[in-house]
């Protein structure tokens, strides 16, 4: 910890700029950035809707759908991860999301073409990670090679459960600690595939 100190100090971090956030049972500081959750965060609450993908529909990006399951559902994605409006690289990803079980939980399947990567992870209520997707990079101005990391934060149950679920880019800068694109780049990372906080009431019933 001490040396953790000292290095946030080198790098201009107030106490309270840095993060602590669990990483395969690793403690890892990350880099205050404006993407961990969105200052947009919408909240909907007492929603008549009889599905999740109701529910979520007017929060899902363009580049994902929605298929609605027995008491959750299932978004899928085609990711284009951009920098500075070029695309650094295209990723699919899989959320299945199940808000009614105790505690919610949601789980992600990354893959990418190219490289043969297909990754897995899943989380439960009360859970925030940086989770990094193993051997997959992109090249980030003023950054370089970063590695792609799920970004998730789930908290509440059924009746109020925020989602943010995102991707972004992270170096290691140095005994743990996280330099992130969203820091440089904070109108594209991280890139929410939801980000909002839900009433699942209806939908679990």
């Amino acid at each position: 910890m001490k040396y953790t100190a000292i290095l946030a100090l080198a790098l201009g971090l107030t106490a309270d700029a840095a993060k602590v956030k669990l990483i395969k049972k690793s403690v890892v500081e990350v880099e205050s950035f404006p993407g961990r959750p969105s200052n947009n965060t919408k909240v909907h609450v007492g929603s008549e809707a009889d599905s999740m993908c109701d529910l979520v529909s007017g929060d899902i990006p363009s580049f994902c759908s929605c298929a609605d399951e027995a008491l959750g559902g299932t978004m899928t994605c085609t990711v284009d991860i951009e920098f500075g409006g070029v695309t650094l690289d295209t990723v699919g990803v899989i959320l299945d999301i199940e808000p009614c079980a105790d505690p919610a939980t949601v789980s992600f399947e990354m893959t990418e073409a190219t490289l043969g990567i297909d990754y897995t992870y899943g989380f439960s209520a009360g859970d925030s990670e940086m989770i990094p997707v193993p051997d997959l990079s992109v090249d980030i101005p003023g950054l370089g090679g970063a590695g792609v990391y799920m970004d998730v934060i789930i908290s509440g149950n059924a009746e109020s459960l925020s989602l943010s679920v995102g991707i972004d880019a992270c170096i290691d800068i140095g005994f743990g600690v996280l330099s992130c694109a969203s820091t440089l780049d904070s109108a594209d990372f991280p890139i929410w595939m939801l980000d909002s906080t839900y009433d699942f009431s209806d939908v679990c019933e």
